[in-house]
């Protein structure tokens, strides 16, 4: 009797731990348009992921289970190069690894992605709980996806689009930075930005410079926009200009 009683309290015991929150404080919010990271902190519930700021309790997105198409992990390498020249330089032929997880969804009607940069203490507990809560299991990314490396089949750019320069120009400054490219030189008919040397696996170690130059065509703009390879032999060329017709796009229709 007293087994059978031990064996009920375990049950219930159980089920109530698998019901309670599990909560993560150690991660960055980034997204697919948007290399910019967030400090968060995050919740998995029965239904969904919560997303709040890490240094208070103000909601920044709910991710409903119901509206996940796909959730993704996958790493990339980082070489200690800072910290080799910072602290030891035989850290500098040494990597890192950074962990992403990729969260695909649904809302109003448009797919959009939510990307969370892990801590290396937490990824294998979040992993295992959103196999058990989601509904999904979260799959393995290809370290070639354009979710890690934006950058990914990049090349020059020399398009046009249906906008007039009024509207092109003032959102080329916003699309170089989404990108971490930061603005070096304006000027009437180009923007030229330079991407500063980091460490984080989605970016690269940096040291590019890309010039975007535009020309009034009628109708619409004709954009150039060309990268000076840096440290990482990166092209951020494509990924700016589909940043550039996202936000022209997102424009309110006058």
């Amino acid at each position: 009797m007293k087994w059978l009683a031990l064996c009920i309290v375990s049950v219930l015991l159980a089920s109530a731990v698998s019901a309670q929150d599990i909560s993560f404080k150690k991660a960055s919010l980034s997204s697919s348009s948007s290399l910019k990271r967030t400090p968060v902190a995050f919740s998995i519930t029965n239904t969904g992921i919560s997303i709040h700021a890490r240094s208070g309790t103000d909601v920044i997105d709910e991710i409903l289970f119901a509206d996940v198409l796909k959730i993704s992990y996958g790493t990339t390498d980082r070489r200690r190069i800072v910290e080799g020249v910072l602290v030891a330089p035989i850290l500098m032929a040494t990597k890192a690894q950074d962990h992403w997880l990729v969260i695909e969804y649904s809302r109003d009607g448009s797919v959009r992605d939510s990307i969370l940069q892990l801590d290396k203490s937490d990824f294998r507990g979040i992993i295992a709980a959103l196999n058990a809560r989601s509904g999904k299991h979260v799959e393995v990314l290809d370290t070639k996806s354009p979710f890690l490396d934006p950058s990914v089949g990049s090349h020059d750019v020399d398009e046009r689009v249906a906008y007039p320069v009024r509207d092109v120009m003032p959102l080329i400054d916003p699309a170089m930075r989404a990108m971490g490219c930061d603005v070096r030189t304006r000027k009437q008919d180009f923007v030229e930005c330079y991407r500063d040397p980091k460490r984080a696996g989605r970016t690269g170690m940096g040291g590019e410079r890309v010039r975007v130059i535009i020309h009034a065509e009628t109708p619409g703009t004709r954009v150039q926009i060309v990268t000076t390879p840096g440290m990482s032999h990166r092209n951020w060329s494509s990924p700016i200009f589909r940043e550039l017709t996202r936000l022209l796009e997102a424009k309110p229709k006058v």
